[in-house]
């Protein structure tokens, strides 16, 4: 069974402060940063077979400038068709994948949160999905980001909450 990871790309982008700068500069530029950060994680690790990211169609992609689908080793980018949204081509592919693949998805968004539920799928919040590709091995894609927390810090939070919570 293959262990996927879905992305909604444009939800992630706007939601992690290491991209910021990027996105200053242009969307392009951002989903370009976002996708070599992608690709690091996984020379660096090989926690997922395949990791998906799902966009929003832009013109250039309607228009056919852009291809629908590219890939580059084990990242998928793929771009929705006019008129649908990335959202509602995540939910196609949960549907369509919930017996063949561990799905894993990743969104701030409700709506597809709560479809990852309906269909048997793991989701995991923007947040979480940064600390996990920016773990030790990982890090360099944290520069530029003063205010985040390194993982070391993260871990001793969430393990100093589990013993105020008394959580085992």
């Amino acid at each position: 069974m293959k262990n996927i990871i879905i992305i909604d790309g444009y939800n992630f982008i706007q939601r992690t402060r290491a991209f910021k700068d990027a996105l200053d500069e242009s969307l392009e530029a951002a989903r370009a940063s976002f996708i070599d950060c992608l690709k690091d994680y996984c020379i660096n690790k090989r926690a997922f077979d395949e990791i998906i990211v799902v966009f929003d169609a832009s013109k250039s992609a309607a228009s056919g400038l852009m291809p629908r689908t590219s890939r580059n080793g084990r990242v998928t980018v793929m771009f929705s068709s006019c008129g649908e949204s990335a959202d509602d081509m995540i939910k196609s592919f949960m549907r369509d994948n919930k017996s063949a693949s561990r799905l894993t998805v990743v969104s701030d968004d409700n709506y597809v949160a709560n479809h990852a539920r309906v269909y048997s799928a793991d989701s995991m919040s923007c947040r979480d999905f940064m600390v996990l590709i920016a773990a030790p091995g990982n890090a360099q894609h944290n520069k530029g980001d003063d205010k985040a927390l390194d993982y070391e810090q993260i871990k001793g939070i969430n393990e100093d909450l589990k013993r105020r919570w008394r959580i085992k």
